[in-house]
């Protein structure tokens, strides 16, 4: 999960590109942390990332409070160690939004799984509604002019009464710049249930917002 913030040096990787390996035959897994407490890992049903209870207690907490966030809903990992004696983490509270969920999996396994979907803060919240960089990134590969994926949540803040969205684009499309953010902005808020502003730019326009490797994805301008 650590590989969302802009801090770091690898890219998760996205649907159109994990798409296209698969299609050579190979087979991802995700594999992640429990907030610096242990480690989860997907099976073969690529459902969810199974942790080990015994090595740790795992909590998913409303990100705005203490209460629990319901079983499979969008929550903060809290996670105390079972196992660690030298530096014991109780009750870490590790920033990581994600879901939860303790049903049994069709693989047999009955620990807890996990689905890594970003940080908190990443988030933004537009009129009760969370939205993470995760959740637009599939709808603008959708686009053929922006399936490269180059995109960044404009978020001055953590609660916005408009979703902004910039979006770098290969080319303007055959019916011009105005039909393409149309077309763009129809497929993030159909997928994130929030119609959102939408800022067209050149895909080297963003590019240049970050190290070669990669782009922030959330910015505050």
């Amino acid at each position: 999960m650590r590989t969302i913030g802009p801090e770091s040096v690898y890219q998760p990787v996205g649907p159109r590109t994990r798409a296209k390996v698969e299609s050579w035959g190979l087979e991802l897994f995700i594999q992640t942390s429990l907030g610096d407490v242990g480690a989860a890992t997907e099976c073969r049903e690529h459902d969810g990332a199974h942790f080990w209870e015994d090595t740790a207690f795992v909590e998913s907490l409303d990100p705005d409070g203490t209460e629990p966030a319901g079983d499979g809903q969008r929550g903060e990992l809290v996670s105390t160690t079972l196992l660690d004696k030298i530096a014991p983490l109780v009750r870490y509270r590790s920033d990581d939004l994600v879901r939860v969920t303790h049903e049994s999996c069709a693989c047999g396994r009955t620990h807890g799984r996990v689905w890594p979907l970003g940080r908190k803060g990443d988030e933004v919240v537009v009129r009760g509604k969370s939205v993470l960089p995760g959740d637009v990134w599939a709808a603008v590969e959708t686009v053929d002019e922006t399936a490269a994926g180059l995109f960044q949540l404009v978020r001055p803040q953590r609660e916005m009464a408009r979703l902004r969205v910039r979006v770098g684009y290969a080319t303007e499309g055959p019916k011009g710049l105005a039909d393409l953010r149309t077309r763009v902005t129809d497929a993030i808020g159909t997928a994130v249930g929030v119609v959102p502003e939408v800022e067209m730019v050149e895909n080297s326009v963003l590019l240049r917002q970050g190290p070669p490797h990669k782009i922030p994805r959330v910015t505050r301008s």
